[in-house]
């Protein structure tokens, strides 16, 4: 029951390994007229994941990370060569835990579940950044809320500290030229950004 309540929330920001697929192009950037806007994995090292909270009973309830998504047919080899140590074996530990509890065993099911992805979206090399939150924390002692419209509803999201691009990559029907691009990204401290070009032929 706690694990399909509203009482854990999962927050998800994706991202991607593979800078150059057309169906993303199309899908996620305008109709690639938009931009690719790439990081080093490394930028993200502050989400650590590492337990952020305790409540006074020492349940863990906050829960921030950043991780490569795992495919069905990867976990499974793993898993074949007694390498896999993802969600059996967390789950595992938490039920032999002391201190245990329900609702500790269904926080770490929110989290693990969001690592991992059927094999149809292997293509898209999906790199995530995972924040679970347990709804009886304080507002105090969490980000900020914010709220934006998506496809007609309204959307919850925390707004997390974005490093600055290593580079950007214009889309195959980008309308802008490099030197607006590189206007935009001077004026926002973004010297050192990379401008490229996409080698994706869009037809």
């Amino acid at each position: 029951e706690y694990y399909k309540s509203d009482k854990v929330n999962r927050f998800i920001a994706s991202l991607s390994q593979n800078v150059e697929l057309l169906s993303k192009w199309r899908f996620y950037a305008d109709d690639a007229r938009g931009f690719t806007v790439g990081f080093r994995a490394d930028d993200f090292s502050q989400f650590s994941g590492k337990r952020a909270f305790q409540n006074k009973e020492g349940q863990n309830h906050k829960f921030l990370l950043h991780k490569k998504i795992e495919y069905k047919n990867e976990m499974w080899h793993r898993r074949n060569q007694s390498k896999f140590n993802g969600f059996e074996s967390i789950v595992l530990s938490t039920l032999k835990s002391h201190e245990c509890s329900p609702e500790d065993v269904a926080f770490d099911i929110k989290l693990l579940s969001a690592q991992f992805k059927e094999d149809a979206f292997q293509e898209e090399q999906e790199y995530r950044i995972i924040f679970v939150v347990d709804s009886s924390i304080p507002d105090d002692e969490l980000p900020k809320m914010n709220f934006r419209s998506a496809n007609g509803v309204i959307v919850p999201y925390y707004a997390i500290p974005i490093p600055t691009p290593q580079f950007v990559v214009m889309g195959p029907k980008c309308p802008m030229d490099i030197n607006q691009v590189r206007f935009f990204l001077d004026r926002n401290g973004c010297e050192e950004t990379q401008i490229l070009a996409s080698a994706v032929p869009y037809k």
